[in-house]
């Protein structure tokens, strides 16, 4: 992709992946890392229901992928944006976004392992925080 990259476009562009969008994924990263061992994993026929699908689109059934497959993709996908911080840092401008994709389930994954959770705490002390 060619684009001049003095131009106000791609220096507003440039300043919002570095400054605003590569630091909040990161700390989603982050959140992962230390916390993630404590969400309770979304059961394979489950995943089928949810994203109606056999698999995770990347030839992995739901039935053999690890529980927690959108976690992982997530910090691939983080560390490829600083992978393309650097290359941008090196002078090479050919890519303006990271060839691993945004692991779009991941919100709906989250919402139902929250809703896992939150049955428990229903059980066990009669409220939850969801």
């Amino acid at each position: 992709l060619k684009c001049d990259r003095n131009s106000t476009l791609w220096k507003s562009y440039e300043a919002f992946i570095r400054y605003s969008y590569l630091p909040a994924i990161e700390r989603i990263g982050e959140i992962i890392d230390e916390h993630g061992h404590l969400m309770e994993p979304v059961p394979a026929a489950r995943m089928k229901e949810i994203f109606k699908t056999e698999g995770n689109g990347y030839g992995i059934k739901w039935s053999h992928a690890p529980r927690m497959w959108f976690y992982s993709h997530m910090l691939a996908y983080v560390d490829s944006w600083k992978e393309l911080l650097s290359k941008w840092d090196d002078g090479s401008y050919e890519e303006i976004r990271p060839s691993i994709d945004f692991p779009v389930g991941l919100l709906r994954f989250n919402i139902e392992m929250q809703q896992i959770v939150a049955k428990v705490e229903q059980n066990l002390i009669g409220t939850s925080q969801l």
